[in-house]
């Protein structure tokens, strides 16, 4: 993903949950900012598509990490998924 896009991204390589129709999937994230995360899934994700709705643990753990960020796909390629935050409110508590 582009830097110069809806702000800053930082990159990282911190391990994540990914979660798309109750199916939950670790992955890598590869570069955050305050719109949203580019993730490695390592392999592609059945029905992951752009405009779903998502959401994401910023560990792999619910128990260390309960909040899950509300999210919606803004694009799939081979291995890696870009999500777009939805809003700070659509913080979700497992």
């Amino acid at each position: 993903m582009d830097n110069t896009r809806h702000g800053l991204r930082t990159k990282c390589l911190e391990k994540c949950l990914f979660i798309l129709d109750g199916t939950a999937v670790e992955g890598m994230l590869a570069d955050i900012s305050l719109s949203g995360a580019l993730i490695r899934t390592g392999a592609g994700m059945t029905g992951a598509a752009p405009g779903r709705e998502c959401r994401l643990h910023l560990c792999s753990s619910t128990e260390v990490c309960p909040t899950a960020y509300s999210c919606r796909i803004a694009r799939v390629s081979p291995g890696e998924i870009g999500v777009a935050f939805i809003t700070s409110e659509g913080l979700i508590r497992d």
